[in-house]
C-alpha cells in the first residue's frame, strides 16, 4: 500500500493533486524559482495553478517564506480558471 491509500485508509482524506519530487532541480529552475541565497538549494515557496492544456495561469511567490497565498486568493484564482472557455 502506497502513501496515498496509507493516509486514505487511516483518516478518510482522499488526495487528488499531483505531487512533485525535483531531486535534481530540473523542475525549480525551470521554473526560476530556486533560492540562490539559501546554504542548501531550496526553491522560494511558490504556488502555481496549471490548466487542463499544461500552461501556467496563476502564480504566486514570495522570497519570504512566512508570506503565503490566501485562501481568497487562490479561489479568486481557480474561479477564474473555471470562468474560462
Amino acid at each position: 500500500m502506497g502513501l496515498l491509500e496509507r493516509l486514505k485508509s487511516s483518516t478518510g482524506i482522499s488526495l487528488t493533486h499531483r505531487f512533485l519530487s525535483d531531486g535534481d532541480l530540473k523542475c525549480i529552475d525551470a521554473y526560476g524559482i530556486r533560492n540562490r541565497e539559501a546554504t542548501k538549494p531550496i526553491p522560494h515557496p511558490t504556488t502555481i495553478l496549471i490548466d487542463r492544456e499544461g500552461r501556467e495561469v496563476w502564480r504566486f511567490t514570495d522570497k519570504n517564506f512566512k508570506r503565503r497565498p490566501t485562501d481568497a486568493d487562490l479561489k479568486e484564482a481557480v474561479d477564474g480558471l473555471k470562468r474560462k472557455p
